[in-house]
């Protein structure tokens, strides 16, 4: 069994990683930019570097056995390049640079016939207009990377407001998505391990504030297809993403408006919409 663990990240995630993988004996590197990172606090080491140092993560992967991350702005060409040499990286770069990148990762959705939001690229004020003219208004304007938590959205009410959206997020690569009027916000952790099989936590229910989460309710009080249904869901994103890992997929509980036998829950990727009512 491997006997260090490193890890590009060092929040939340990557402390309560820490945490576990000391109770089983391992040794924890942490890369992060932040001195005295959460994670680092706990860490037998944190090397000090950016997400996407290459040189820092190369001295990571020189300290560790097997190499995870708890980000998405890890750089995945340097983990891609580190994985070819034969270095143990899980969940896979490839897997990291589609969850990055959210108009791929709602290509990717699309591609496996998992529901989401309609979407579109947007490159100009033209493609956000025709847009607004498919989906109809409001329709939300974000940034393919870098955005979480919405940091990187803008909801566009009508035509006026693209210009005032387009300026907010200048200098990004954008795309354009469907308003989703949702009723709840729902979540299921999902886990993949490394011979593929996967496993899901019951649904919960997460309330909100400013894109922030600020309460979980489990189980989720929704009916018990719903969370059936989510749950299966989440285990059929996992069927197609590479490597193994836990994954917290998020959806939309949307109005029962559908003809289909199933609910209506949509994978969504951050906090980007609002609730009905």
């Amino acid at each position: 069994m491997p006997e260090r663990i490193g890890i590009v990240g060092g929040g939340q995630l990557g402390r309560m990683l820490t945490q576990a993988a000391h109770n089983l004996g391992f040794l924890v590197t942490i890369l992060d930019p932040a001195p005295g990172s959460p994670a680092g606090q706990l860490a037998d080491e944190q090397i000090i570097a950016g997400f996407e140092d290459e040189a820092a993560i190369r001295r990571l992967a020189e300290r560790s056995d097997f190499i995870t991350f708890e980000i998405e702005l890890a750089g995945e060409r340097v983990l891609e390049e580190l994985a070819r040499e034969g270095k143990k990286i899980n969940p896979s770069p490839a897997t990291l640079a589609v969850i990055k990148d959210k108009l791929k990762q709602k290509e990717f959705l699309k591609q496996w016939g998992i529901p989401t939001a309609d979407f579109v690229a947007a490159g100009s004020k033209e493609d956000v207009l025709a847009a607004g003219k498919r989906f109809g208004w409001p329709l939300v304007l974000k940034a393919r990377s870098g955005g979480y938590d919405g940091r990187g959205n803008a909801v566009i009410k009508d035509a006026s407001g693209v210009e005032a959206a387009l300026e907010k997020l200048a200098g990004r690569k954008l795309y354009a998505e469907k308003f989703v009027p949702f009723v709840k916000e729902l979540s299921v952790i999902a886990v993949r391990a490394m011979n593929g099989a996967i496993a899901t936590y019951p649904v919960v229910e997460t309330i909100h504030e400013d894109n922030i989460c600020r309460a979980v309710i489990a189980p989720a009080p929704v009916l018990v297809i719903t969370r059936k249904w989510a749950e299966q869901l989440a285990a059929r994103v996992l069927q197609h993403l590479e490597g193994a890992g836990a994954f917290g997929i998020e959806m939309f509980l949307v109005p029962g408006t559908s003809k289909r036998a199933e609910p209506d829950v949509l994978v969504n990727d951050d906090r980007s919409v609002a609730p009905v009512g």
